[in-house]
């Protein structure tokens, strides 16, 4: 039962914030905190007061405000993001702040200043799936501004939003001053520029056309010469037929002839010279083709799909390292829309094919002394076949090994890993734990005393710095800690206060991983079937594609719960940068030409 009666009203409320803040504030802290103050003071706060808004918080890049109306909500906003798209005009990409803005109406509980509810939450999350630089409205807020802003809004259709119970209708504005280089990077914004020729003032070769293009901002007229109208309208025809991708290369010269033509007109757009870079690449013009990528990248430092085409480039050239670096660089950029996702999966795709991988898989099941173990040979022979499956290079398997073998196999290794990108240990048995440091019982192990751990068994420091060479990511997977039941000697020494079955907490540094089939103290069973739990999630969810390695570690963690009913809880300590991403196996994009 409600105490009091609270306070409230119906109120138009827009939330903001910076896409891709914090890999800005990763690229320059400082610099970029001071623009976003300066965007806040000369566009953002003076356009909401005169709009007859208030800020009700900020949230550190971002902030929540409400309007008495939705008219003055809407053209705030418009304003602030044409603003702001202004001054990012020849910006690099670094330096550019572009806002994400979500606009919603309704009725709201008003406390202290802060204003709560469903309605609130509605702005925020279409605030995050905005485009940078645009607005996404509710159906409730369009409703208000139908036939009273001057901009037409895109439907998006009804959409389901993050912890909102019901569908929400969603429109969408772009930015009104996005810089030329922004506009859609699509074979298709090529046609529909050279699509309404107007009027011809003239005759002959010297004759002036005048084009209606749609932009952004609303219609403009450009004047364009008759070469480059000729060679819009031959991109439009060929781009409409699908018929030339089985006519062999020769319509390629033409293809080049044409955009050769616009860019002698206009030489600013980074499309036309990522198109022409497409047309020389797929001609085998690899030189040419990486000059025009540069190109792009110099006129628009975030086009994600010229730094794929030119790591194509480059990759068809022989030169790895140059290819792995635009693959690389895509992938640290966020796309906006379905080129640059095209150009990201095509990124991550080629990306996984070049890397050099290896692994050092160990599984012993046969000890000297103690009650064989059932699964661990078994379990490394299917993680060894998952990841030659996934496109590792080079995947060592050591079965049954005595401490000698382990080390020897350890050293080898590690002049493999100091070469590679991944470099990856599994190791099914036995394990246990002295004074904080972790060992793995290798088979011909005898431990009596405290004493002995450190002489008969491998630590797993050393296990870490096996892997610690690789460019890249570091992974040890440890399926291990299977007491049932333990060796005499393992038995009588666990018992005691320094050493104990299953692992304690170890810190990792760097993008390195340590997944435990069970926590810390807790004993990972072996199974009944052909693998042990953990293994047998392991193996199947590595032949999954697309699953970034920690949502696998989430999959792979709910299936042992599962399947062994809440007794054993994989844990995983370690970290991965933000801005990295990395799939044991990837599918191929569904377009497969560049663009």
């Amino acid at each position: 039962m409600v105490s009091e009666c609270l306070e409230r009203k119906l109120t138009a409320i827009l939330a903001a914030d910076v896409a891709g803040y914090s890999w800005l504030i990763g690229k320059d802290e400082e610099g970029t905190h001071a623009q976003l103050k300066e965007h806040l003071r000369v566009i953002v706060y003076p356009e909401i007061n005169r709009h007859r808004g208030r800020i009700v918080k900020n949230t550190g890049d971002g902030m929540l405000a409400e309007f008495g109306s939705v008219v003055d909500a809407v053209r705030c906003a418009l304003i602030i993001q044409r603003g702001i798209g202004e001054r990012n005009v020849g910006a690099p990409r670094e330096k550019r702040i572009e806002f994400r803005i979500g606009i919603n109406v309704g009725d709201v509980i008003s406390d202290g200043g802060d204003i709560y509810g469903d309605s609130v939450n509605v702005a925020v999350r279409l605030e995050g799936i905005a485009e940078p630089g645009g607005i996404c409205v509710s159906g409730d807020a369009h409703r208000q501004i139908k036939g009273k802003i001057d901009f037409a809004a895109q439907y998006l259709g009804n959409r389901r939003l993050k912890n909102i119970a019901e569908p929400v209708q969603v429109f969408a504005f772009s930015s009104g001053a996005k810089s030329p280089q922004s506009r859609s990077r699509d074979w298709r914004a090529v046609a529909a520029a050279a699509a309404a020729i107007i009027v011809v003032l003239g005759s002959g070769r010297s004759a002036v056309w005048y084009q209606r293009a749609v932009r952004d901002d609303g219609p403009c007229w450009t004047i364009v010469d008759t070469d480059a109208h000729a060679a819009c309208k031959n991109i439009f025809a060929k781009s409409a037929d699908p018929t030339r991708r089985h006519r062999g290369i020769d319509h390629y010269a033409e293809d080049t002839a044409d955009l050769d033509k616009i860019l002698k007109f206009n030489p600013k757009y980074a499309t036309d010279f990522n198109n022409r870079g497409a047309v020389l690449y797929a001609r085998g013009d690899l030189d040419h083709a990486i000059a025009d990528y540069d190109e792009a990248l110099r006129l628009d430092e975030g086009y994600i799909a010229a730094y794929t085409a030119r790591g194509l480039a480059y990759e068809a050239k022989g030169e790895r390292d140059r290819a792995k670096a635009d693959y690389s660089a895509a992938l640290a950029l966020p796309h906006a829309n379905d080129t640059g996702k095209w150009a990201r999966d095509k990124a991550r795709e080629r990306l996984a094919a070049l890397e050099f991988r290896v692994a050092l898989v160990i599984g012993n099941s046969v000890y000297q002394t103690g009650t064989p173990l059932l699964n661990p040979t078994n379990d490394a022979n299917g993680v060894a076949e998952a990841l030659r499956n996934v496109g590792f290079k080079r995947v060592q398997v050591v079965t049954d090994a005595t401490r000698d073998a382990m080390i020897q196999a350890l050293r080898a290794f590690k002049n493999d890993a100091d070469m590679a990108d991944w470099a990856v240990v599994f190791y099914a048995g036995r394990g246990v734990e002295s004074d904080g440091i972790h060992y793995l019982v290798p088979t011909d192990a005898h431990i009596e005393r405290h004493r002995d751990v450190q002489d008969e068994a491998v630590s797993l420091s050393r296990i870490l710095e096996a892997v610690g060479g690789a460019k890249k990511l570091r992974l040890v997977l440890l399926d291990d800690c299977r007491e049932d039941p333990p060796s005499e000697e393992l038995r009588r020494v666990s018992t005691g206060s320094d050493i104990g079955r299953g692992f304690n907490y170890i810190r990792p540094k760097g993008a390195t991983l340590v997944f435990y089939a069970t926590k810390d103290g807790e004993i990972a069973e072996d199974g009944i079937g052909e693998h042990s739990p953990f293994t047998a999630s392991l193996v199947k969810r590595l032949k999954e594609p697309d699953i970034e390695i920690s949502k696998l570690v989430r999959l792979v963690t709910s299936d042992v719960l599962q399947s062994t009913s809440n007794r054993q809880q994989p844990f995983v300590y370690g970290s991965i940068p933000n801005e990295e991403e990395f799939f044991f196996k990837v599918s191929a994009p569904r377009v497969g030409v560049a663009r």
